[in-house]
């Protein structure tokens, strides 16, 4: 068991029926100078909690004061039903997110106005027709956002199939000598004056430019190298200041080619109903990641072999967790 103690005033706090002297802003684990049975016995030590002038951690997460004493006194942090069973409450919602239901993506193009007014996520297919990806977009540079399930809607399917992918924004680029941008196995890196593309200055500092950050795992460790770094000006809803990192140490990447990030769904459909896709677990959309849906139309009949085009249709919807629902 941890008990740190901060003293957040700007004077010590004296705990005499214990000997303890917290000094302000010092982080001290109150079990390494008395025992627990002390520590519950210790009015002083509850009258600072309460007042808020001690905040306590049990070495992971910071207490509230209600949390706290209940904590020293060694009762369930878990809220029990009248009969004195815990109540447990399973959620994937990060911190600070609100969790919505996305049938469309945001709309790049109008950063300041974008919330749910970007691509939906239809699938209206006509005999005839040519099977062509859909591109959903999320504004998560201001607007932090996970996606945690999925659910599809389809209407007169034979088996035809449907893949979700996560896929980088491209930039776009133009062919040039001695220039400061080198293309290199799918991504541009820093040159200086030797490079053979040239990016338009007025179009990678939009939101839709190209810049794709760099994921970090849960651990908070980065995944990839990073090439390129930039700051989000909020109020402009544009990046400032993009600078090249040669070592690739940087937040950011721009891409040439549709590169797999990775597929999370792959499936066939067949006739008319719904499919939910559940999971227990999050995964963060970090800027610059698209969601790409695409179908197969003509599946396969009950002898595996190639059936006739046909009419069918299908919609997505996505379980998100987001900072922001405007």
């Amino acid at each position: 068991m941890i008990v740190n103690a901060t003293n957040i005033t700007e004077e010590i706090i004296s705990l005499s029926a214990i000997s303890i002297n917290l000094v302000p802003n010092v982080v001290l684990d109150l079990l390494d100078s008395a025992t627990i049975f002390e520590l519950q016995s210790c009015s002083e030590l509850f009258n600072y909690i309460t007042s808020n002038n001690i905040i306590i951690s049990d070495g992971v997460n910071q207490l509230s004061s209600i949390s706290a004493i209940k904590y020293l006194m060694n009762e369930s942090l878990a809220p029990t039903s009248l009969d004195g069973k815990p109540q447990i409450h399973q959620s994937s919602r990060p911190a600070n997110t609100t969790t919505c239901w996305m049938g469309c993506g945001d709309d790049l193009a109008s950063p300041a106005d974008c919330f749910g007014k970007g691509e939906p996520v239809v699938i209206n297919h006509r005999i005839g027709e040519q099977d062509s990806p859909i591109y959903i977009d999320f504004l998560t540079i201001d607007n932090t956002t996970y996606i945690h399930e999925g659910h599809v809607s389809y209407g007169n399917a034979v088996f035809d199939k449907i893949y979700c992918q996560i896929v980088p924004q491209i930039v776009d680029y133009t062919s040039g000598t001695n220039t400061n941008y080198q293309t290199y196995n799918g991504i541009i890196v820093p040159a200086a004056g030797t490079g053979d593309v040239d990016l338009d200055p007025a179009k990678i500092i939009l939101p839709n430019g190209g810049l794709v950050q760099v994921k970090y795992d849960e651990n908070g460790t980065k995944t990839s190298a990073g090439f390129w770094n930039a700051d989000w000006n909020s109020e402009t809803k544009q990046f400032d200041d993009i600078a090249p990192v040669a070592d690739g140490s940087g937040e950011y990447n721009f891409f040439y080619y549709e590169m797999l990030f990775a597929t999370f769904v792959i499936d066939h459909l067949f006739g008319s109903g719904s499919q939910l896709y559940q999971s227990s677990d999050v995964d963060r959309l970090w800027h610059g990641m698209r969601i790409r849906v695409l179908t197969e139309t003509c599946g396969l009949d009950w002898n595996h072999e190639n059936i006739e085009d046909h009419d069918w249709q299908m919609t997505v919807r996505f379980t998100m967790h987001r900072t922001r629902l405007t």
